[in-house]
């Protein structure tokens, strides 16, 4: 996994102070996580300590200036709860709320139930729960199946590593070619040629964070995700004034089966309508710009 200003990098950190290739994670012999610094000028540090290699362990607080990450290593014995499968977007406002809002979730709340009303069938929250259970549907109403969310990520990590003309395995080709007929429109005689650019979008409704500002995202607004794609998003944010080209940050908090994991998509507003905005992931290889955690 690469590090790094560049546009190409599997986690980008658009700051100044980040070398275009600053740093990656690599597995050594022996199958452990090693973190090397690329040579930049500012340094990687685990906690308060500049490294060149490193090899982690659960629990090291990785810096690269202001962007701190946290190694976590998983069991790889399967979550045995009911919900192990599920994904749930929770409403987050900071650190602290996300930890409570986890807690609380853990204490298994009534499940989203389906409102007949106006808004089309899509999944509330039941009063006082803090979690959404993440579903989308295509624009006829049909539902995706599968994780969404998952997808779109493992597409867009495979789709760089192509292009980079990286060696993927076997499993990983074939993983590859299913999420493009997945998540890529068929194309028509009529724009055959362009057809790579087009993904599908799927409705939802579930809440995120936007990160914005002139400061690498230095405000924060709670939006509503309505529109989602391996290409970009709509999200529904009233009172929030953004403009066309600005730089901005979707960051999805998540709880999968027991476990709190967050999304960052980089990217820029490309539309404006009322309380509705379109972001264009800045990853997305097929526009020819660039991404983002």
């Amino acid at each position: 996994m690469r590090i790094g200003r560049a546009g190409d990098s599997d986690i980008q950190l658009i700051h100044d102070g980040v070398s275009r290739q600053h740093a990656q994670v690599v597995d050594d012999n022996a199958g452990n996580a090693v973190l090397m610094d690329l040579a930049s000028n500012n340094g990687t540090f685990v906690g308060d300590r500049r490294v060149t290699r490193h090899r982690l362990v659960h629990g090291d607080i990785i810096r690269i200036m202001r962007a701190r990450f946290v190694y976590e290593e998983l069991d790889d014995e399967g979550d045995d709860s009911a919900d192990s499968g599920v994904v749930f977007a929770v409403k987050v406002n900071s650190a602290d709320t996300h930890r409570r809002t986890v807690d609380h979730w853990q204490l298994d709340l009534p499940a989203p139930r389906r409102d007949s009303s106006e808004s089309g069938g899509a999944f509330v929250l039941e009063p006082g729960a803090q979690r959404h259970r993440v579903l989308a549907c295509y624009a006829d109403g049909s539902a995706y199946g599968g994780d969404l969310l998952g997808d779109i990520l493992d597409y867009r990590a495979l789709r760089i590593r192509s292009l980079r003309q990286d060696p993927l395995e076997e499993a990983e080709i074939r993983r590859f070619g299913a999420l493009q007929g997945a998540l890529h429109q068929p194309p028509t005689p009529t724009d055959a040629e362009h057809a790579q650019r087009k993904f599908y979008r799927f409705r939802c409704g579930f809440p995120a964070r936007l990160r914005h500002g002139e400061h690498l995202g230095d405000r924060t607004a709670r939006v509503t995700v309505v529109d989602l794609g391996a290409g970009g998003a709509a999200v529904q944010a009233p009172n929030l004034a953004l403009t066309i080209g600005e730089l901005a940050w979707l960051v999805i908090d998540l709880v999968v089966g027991k476990r709190p994991r967050t999304i960052v998509l980089t990217g820029r507003i490309v539309s404006a309508n009322d309380t509705t905005y379109g972001l264009l992931f800045a990853g997305a290889p097929e526009w020819e710009q660039w991404r983002g955690p």
